[in-house]
């Protein structure tokens, strides 16, 4: 065999495939090693090659387990070792959480430019010209600003400008004496809940705060809760397209995933460029879930009157609004320029979560409710709705943003390019 002549039109082939082949080299003799080589046998000659394929898998098993476990552990990357919070303030030591009111007292406002809104901001001593980070707050459906004044007062004096939307403030309920009451309520419903109209207007409330000289440039947040919490995403997305490094970091708390947006939420959270997301919820929210079906406690979601109120409100059937907090994580943890956090509480209601007490809720229905006709059994509907609602979700659920406003570093502490899911029961 290995002095059969090479078939013929070998040369032709060689300059076929690219290979300068001018003539055939001459015949010469064999060496030992080659000898050897060409009388192993068939079974010797695989054993070798298993042996090498194996070693390289192992290999390769090994290069991968080591990437994993780095990724595992959160191991920082170059140049990326040190935690990041989401805002710092001058007023907070990093080092330690803060508590309670801040050092500076607050200067409340309403403006009417580019919107109705509230304005919270640092006082300062005659010729002191210091400049703040900011916050822009978007409030949840029906949710008006004040309900939330107090913790958004506390943080304004911890060093933060604070811009409240007040704007889709206003809810209606029908009345029983007027039949065609409850078409007014529909419409109205529907404004309030306009996802689109939301995000405008937190657009709007960032171009505002930017262009105030007593606001750092590029040292912003958005922040909100529920509706507001979707909003801020989408916000935000819009946002790191057209104004790139403006906003540094996104808290959306008990976010409603709805269907409202021009895109929901979960679909545009991996858009956000360089700016830091973290997310809130609670498992057992009536309202906004982490995930799964609302009202599942007492089942009311699956009920035809939820599918009802679904369909025509928010124009869907879906009663997981689109995979709720955890479908917004798995859309924005491929975003490989920002920290993703989603932090999951086993139990908390959904204005618990936001530092919400029941009594502000049940103050609240009051006044939604005042021109029902009910009387005296509106007091009955709205402990109903808190009881299955609030109290169903809540256990004791601590109000997150009473302590610690906006301090959120330590759970910030993984570097770029990597996603974090806690679960505190």
């Amino acid at each position: 065999e290995t002095n059969r002549p090479p078939p013929a039109g070998s040369a032709e082939r060689g300059r076929g495939a690219g290979v300068r082949q001018n003539s055939v080299s001459p015949r010469r003799r064999p060496s030992q090693a080659e000898r050897t080589k060409a009388t192993m046998t068939p079974l010797a000659n695989r054993t070798a090659k298993k042996a090498t394929r194996t070693a390289a898998a192992a290999l390769v098993i090994m290069c991968c387990c080591s990437l994993f476990l780095s990724l595992a552990l959160g191991r920082p990357l170059p140049g990326e070792r040190s935690p990041r919070a989401l805002l710092e303030s001058d007023a907070i030591d990093p080092s330690s959480p803060a508590k309670g009111k801040g050092q500076y007292g607050v200067d409340k406002s309403s403006v009417t430019s580019p919107h109705k809104a509230l304005l919270f901001v640092p006082q300062q001593s005659d010729g002191e010209n210091a400049t703040f980070p900011a916050v822009v707050f978007a409030h949840g459906l029906c949710g008006p600003a004040n309900l939330y004044e107090d913790w958004l007062e506390r943080l304004a004096s911890h060093g933060y400008i604070v811009m409240a939307n007040q704007e889709q403030e206003e809810c209606k309920t029908p009345s029983i004496w007027n039949p065609f009451s409850i078409f007014d309520s529909i419409g109205n419903l529907r404004a309030q809940s306009d996802g689109k109209k939301m995000v405008q207007h937190v657009l709007e409330e960032a171009d505002f705060l930017a262009a105030r000289d007593d606001v750092r440039p590029n040292d912003m947040a958005l922040v909100g809760h529920s509706m507001g919490g979707g909003a801020v995403i989408a916000a935000a997305a819009e946002l790191a397209s057209s104004h790139p490094n403006l906003i540094r970091s996104v808290v959306t708390v008990a976010p409603w995933n709805g269907s409202t947006f021009k895109n929901v939420p979960s679909s545009v959270a991996g858009n956000l460029g360089d700016t830091d997301l973290l997310i809130l919820c609670s498992r057992n929210d009536q309202i906004c879930p982490c995930s799964g079906e609302i009202g599942l406690a007492t089942g009311i979601g699956s009920s035809w009157m939820s599918y009802s109120f679904l369909q025509t409100i928010f124009y869907t059937s879906d009663n997981t609004w689109q995979g709720g907090a955890q479908a917004i994580f798995d859309g924005a943890k491929g975003n490989k320029e920002a920290n993703t956090t989603l932090v999951e509480f086993k139990s908390g209601g959904h204005f618990a979560l936001a530092g919400i007490s029941d009594d502000a809720i049940r103050k609240l229905g009051a006044q939604m409710s005042s021109g029902s006709g009910l009387g005296g059994f509106n007091q009955f509907f709205i402990n109903a709705a808190v009881s299955s609602g609030e109290e169903v979700s809540s256990a004791s659920s601590p109000s997150l943003f009473a302590a610690s406003p906006l301090r959120f570093s330590s759970l910030l502490s993984l570097n770029r390019s990597y996603a974090l899911r806690a679960s505190i029961d």
